[in-house]
């Protein structure tokens, strides 16, 4: 944020539900499933179905997004 001079507090903001799904997902599906010894490869595919899944389901279309609106 300081090399764009944005504010740090909006660049937190925004960026906070990215880091916090993907830790969400990692934990879910990535360490807790490795202390039952499931497979890494098995653990991966999920996280990314799972990473998918979360930018199908919460994901805007940029096509669709009203610029208006976020001002």
């Amino acid at each position: 944020s300081m090399s764009s001079a944005s504010d740090h507090i909006d660049h937190v903001k925004t960026q906070l539900p990215y880091a916090l799904s993907a830790a969400i997902i990692a934990i879910a599906f990535g360490f807790v499933p490795s202390a039952y010894k499931v497979h890494p490869g098995i653990s991966l595919i999920v996280c990314i179905g799972a990473a998918f899944a979360v930018v199908r389901w919460f994901g805007k279309d940029p096509e669709k997004v009203d610029l208006k609106s976020l001002e």
